[in-house]
């Protein structure tokens, strides 16, 4: 009988159609009998022992990846050890011992082979198999940022990377680099892997300045992420030989009499889209007149190589990392006042309750009537006057106001997510340090801009599905059943009695709370369950606007995404053969959503760095508070807080709470005494009082201050019987 199961086992898993299942699953769907269940658990435990089987995170079962598969992808914890994972998969397979990593380094494609030993429990709750490393087959990075050290005989750096535990020998410098001195932040060129090397080693290519140099703590950040401030002496020369207004191919409609005018944020220092309003018999003329980028830069050349390797603009704390040259982003293509600009426009009809009659495309020649931002719009919407702006603008403004709120309506009534989460403004002074902390608040004047864009890329993205020509959409998979579950679960904790499972859950529940201490709670427990959106060469459905068509198209001057659907667009309008193949925007795509993906991850590491120098600071100046927090996660060792007014996260210690012992439930959501005299739930208010820093690590620690207000120490008395009160 045991071997006729393992027979079944095995035949099952094999089967292509084979998703992993939990044990109960697999029992049921082999159609055993109940007297067979204890042979089939000792089966599936001895396939698992044999490594023959495996069990994947939730406990699921699946076939192992046998050693002639043996490649992974490995990523090294900054405890120190390693984890594999096998293809594309999200959840590791392997741990390796620190000791057993050999040189290999994080990110590293490597041959690794199971060994034998125990499960290890590592971050996230994973027991893992041990494996070994055998070899290095690709090493993905090729540059480590560090603090350079030296000693009398030996130079080696300090890697940035958390990722990268061990550090790195300097072998030389490059012909171009002057003796650089120590504690100066570097890049080195690592050296091909050696398997038989006992370290890694390199060259230093790059001297970002030494650490306490201002601005160089943001610089390294974007490096690391592989952002160079500067494009390269090719490229800038390049650029620098474009000339305005340079024609080439089908003549322009000139639209330099229609009233045509930029919005943006006040420190903006490029221009890619301007809009006009105008009212038909129908209902609306709604225009958007983006950049025309794909005039400048032809694709291959020196300017677009090097966009495609950025990939997008990345804005820092401190400054901005454009795509494009600076003559082309702040010149040639920005939508200036008063001067014509070559530009990609897409007039849409659309009735005045926001239905779409007709989208028409082509290129056109501008002459924008001023440059307006968000703050000088929000004042005229506001105080319905202002001085800045041309009196001739204010009726279109309002027009656009009050159309703005009709496709906002429009879009929220056919299910797009409404939430959003505010953004954490850091003010520095000249020696880069934060002087104010304070949180983006989403104006009237910024939704009128976006929602004129959505229709412009929604519009477009309809045209080229329609044509059947290959392009690159903006996709955003819906959660998956662990996700919804996870959401619901930390809804249940803030108190919310509900476990969405669509759209139009999630924006009730996102007006439920709204205005209340727990709405930056519950919208972060929803958005943080979300799937990331990314680019790619099939449209599908976008699930945070709920549209089924989406593409990005108003952003050439910054996103490599937009300038490649320009092309598109223009070959689908002049009757041109596509300039990509179906197989190049596959790469594509994958480039820009990795490039997007570091972006954002350097983007909010600017932010976490200044705003931990900012609490050092209140710290060294004995400035502890309290200050008002949220609780926003429950881990073994304590609560998280969450400032509110600047989104600072830092570890109230259980160990802080003296004579209190606390328990941590099973979710993760609640930490109570035994008693339950004393709760702390995910969403609660609090106030804390700052305690430490630690800057290396961007670490804070909070108490909880003392008030009677939060029972015995902090938290909320509920019954003893256990029951939470509703809210």
């Amino acid at each position: 009988m045991p071997r006729d199961i393992r027979t079944q086992i095995l035949a099952l898993m094999k089967s292509p159609r084979y998703a992993p299942l939990k044990r109960h699953e697999l029992f049921n769907a082999l159609k055993l009998d109940a007297k067979e269940r204890t042979p089939f658990r000792k089966e599936l435990k001895r396939l698992e022992t044999e490594r023959i089987v495996t069990c994947l995170r939730k406990n699921r079962f699946a076939l192992a990846v046998q050693p002639e598969t043996s490649a992974g992808r490995l990523r090294v914890h900054p405890d120190g050890y390693g984890l594999i994972y096998a293809g594309e998969e999200e959840e590791p397979r392997f741990y390796v011992m620190p000791e057993a990593l050999a040189n290999a380094l994080s990110g590293d494609i490597v041959d690794y082979t199971p060994v034998a030993g125990r499960k290890r429990r590592v971050r996230g709750g994973l027991f893992l198999p041990p494996a070994a490393i055998r070899g290095i087959l690709e090493r993905p990075r090729s540059e480590v940022v560090g603090l350079l050290l030296k000693l009398p005989s030996y130079e080696y750096i300090i890697p940035d990377d958390k990722h990268l535990t061990t550090n790195v020998k300097v072998r030389g410098y490059a012909a171009e680099i002057n003796q650089v001195a120590p504690h100066h932040k570097v890049v080195v060129l690592l050296d091909p892997p050696d398997p038989g090397a006992s370290e890694n080693a390199g060259m230093v290519i790059e001297d970002l300045g030494h650490e306490d140099e201002p601005g160089v703590d943001i610089l390294s950040i974007a490096r690391r992420k592989g952002f160079r401030a500067s494009h390269t002496a090719e490229t800038t020369a390049a650029a620098e030989r474009v000339v305005p207004l340079q024609e080439h191919g089908h003549a322009r409609r000139d639209l330099r009499d229609r009233l045509i005018f930029t919005i943006d944020p006040a420190d903006a220092k490029d221009y890619d889209d301007a809009v006009s309003l105008e009212e038909t018999d129908a209902g609306f003329r709604l225009g958007v007149h983006i950049a025309d980028v794909a005039n400048y830069v032809a694709m291959g050349d020196p300017v677009d190589t090097e966009a495609l390797l950025r990939g997008n603009s990345v804005y820092l704390v401190d400054r901005t990392i454009p795509m494009l040259p600076a003559h082309l982003t702040a010149n040639i293509c920005s939508l200036l006042p008063q001067v014509d600009r070559l530009t990609h426009t897409v007039d849409m009809l659309l009735d005045a309750d926001g239905g779409l009659l007709h989208v028409e495309t082509y290129p056109s020649i501008i002459h924008s009537k001023a440059r307006l931002n968000y703050g000088e719009v929000q004042g005229l919407i506001d105080r319905g006057t202002s001085d800045s702006i041309p009196p001739e603008l204010h009726p279109t403004l309002f027009a656009m106001q009050r159309f703005s709120a009709v496709l906002r309506r429009l879009r929220m009534k056919e299910g797009s997510v409404g939430l959003t989460l505010p953004e954490v403004k850091c003010t520095l002074n000249e020696r880069g340090e934060t002087v104010q902390i304070g949180l983006r608040k989403e104006v009237e004047a910024y939704q009128l801009i976006e929602e004129f864009m959505l229709q412009a890329n929604r519009a477009v993205a309809g045209l080229l599905v329609e044509a059947e020509t290959p392009c690159i959409y903006r996709v955003h998979p819906a959660p998956d059943q662990d996700q919804w579950k996870r959401m619901g679960a930390e809804l249940n904790a803030l108190g919310i009695a509900k476990t969405p499972r669509s759209r139009a859950e999630i924006n009730a529940i996102g007006v439920e709370t709204s205005g209340t201490d727990i709405a930056y709670a519950a919208g972060t427990a929803i958005l943080r369950n979300f799937k990331q959106a990314l680019y790619a060469p099939t449209c599908d459905h976008h699930f945070g606007l709920a549209f089924d068509r989406y593409t990005h198209f108003t952003s050439p001057i910054r996103r490599y995404a937009d300038l490649v659907v320009h092309r598109v667009l223009k070959a689908h309008e002049e009757g041109r053969p596509n300039p990509y193949t179906a197989e190049a925007l596959v790469d594509v795509a994958r480039q820009c959503s990795t490039c997007e993906r570091a972006a954002m991850e350097a983007e909010r590491e600017s932010v976490d760095l200044k705003r931990v120098e900012y609490y050092m600071d209140l710290y060294r100046r004995n400035q502890r508070g309290p200050w008002h927090g949220i609780i926003s996660a429950i881990l073994p060792i304590g609560l998280i807080v969450e400032l509110t007014d600047t989104l600072q996260r830092g570890l109230v210690h259980f160990s802080s709470l003296a004579r209190h012992r606390l328990i941590v439930n099973k979710t993760n959501t609640v930490a109570a005494t035994r008693d339950r005299e004393l709760v702390f739930t995910i969403g609660d208010p609090v106030e804390v009082e700052l305690i430490r820093v630690d800057e290396q690590r961007r670490q804070v620690d909070f108490k909880l201050a003392d008030k009677k207000t939060h029972g015995k120490k902090s938290g909320r008395m509920v019954p003893k019987r256990g029951k939470r009160r509703r809210r």
